[in-house]
């Protein structure tokens, strides 16, 4: 072993047994001075005694006072670099995204929406200046993704890395898919679907099954195109508690439209 070598793993052994003094003294002063949680401390403090040890092994001289003074450094990098991925999660960091999607799987929609509300305004407007939308058709666009966007982070199919442009990203791609159907509906109108008087005539016998609040809703939001901003104003809730309201009104519909279909046919 030559005796630059074996100086290298002096002062790596050296370094070591610093990080074993100093390690809980490091997490602390990441808390107090840089303002992180317990989490991420732990994770940033691993990352600046790996950049140390790679630091030693390209030049191995070990001084406390100049290690205090790196360490320092790397610690404003890794701020720097914590606030910049916050900026494309929607000031998110990985622990509080997988603390959101542990809340929306128990019911707390809190934090979902006051995040993601939050981009509603910058999705919306990416949809009218990129494909020359609507307000209200960009919104509609918009909110049918945040529904997507908050199933598959349930899901666990949504990952933290760069939320805003997987959130955008998948509202133009719903825009782009509702102009193909559209447009297939159109060029195809077999597709479209006709009622037959028996449909309508079961139709007649789900709506008093469905329960009066959810028969007012269908009928303002299908019949009198009443826009869900103001369907939530009427009801007292959010746009999007009233938006999934709505779509529980239209799957309780769809099964009894299919319980009563059943009962016909035994007949």
């Amino acid at each position: 072993m030559n005796l630059s070598h074996a100086s290298t793993l002096r002062h790596v052994a050296i370094l070591f047994q610093f990080e074993k003094e100093n390690r809980s003294l490091v997490i602390q002063m990441l808390k107090s001075e840089y303002g992180l949680i317990q989490a991420e401390a732990d994770k940033v403090v691993r990352n600046i005694f790996l950049s140390l040890e790679n630091k030693l092994l390209k030049k191995p001289v070990f001084d406390e006072r100049q290690v205090w003074k790196l360490i320092h450094t790397l610690a404003q990098r890794e701020k720097r670099l914590m606030e910049n991925i916050k900026k494309k999660n929607f000031e998110l960091s990985e622990v509080a995204f997988h603390s959101m999607r542990e809340k929306l799987r128990k019911g707390d929609e809190s934090l979902f929406e006051q995040v993601f509300l939050n981009h509603f305004g910058d999705c919306t407007h990416f949809l009218k200046r990129k494909y020359r939308l609507q307000r209200e058709d960009a919104y509609d666009i918009t909110m049918d993704t945040l529904l997507q966007f908050r199933k598959k982070i349930i899901n666990g199919k949504m990952s933290y890395g760069n939320l805003r442009f997987a959130f955008t990203q998948m509202a133009g791609h719903l825009y782009l898919k509702s102009v193909r159907d559209k447009k297939t509906l159109k060029e195809n109108p077999v597709y479209e679907r006709r009622y037959s008087p028996t449909d309508l005539e079961t139709l007649d016998k789900a709506l008093p099954e469905l329960g009066i609040e959810c028969r007012e809703i269908l009928q303002k939001f299908y019949y009198e195109k009443v826009r869900f901003q103001e369907l939530a104003e009427v009801y007292g809730k959010s746009t999007l508690a009233m938006r999934k309201q709505k779509q529980r009104c239209v799957d309780r519909l769809k099964m009894l439209f299919q319980k009563i279909n059943t009962r016909h046919n035994d007949c």
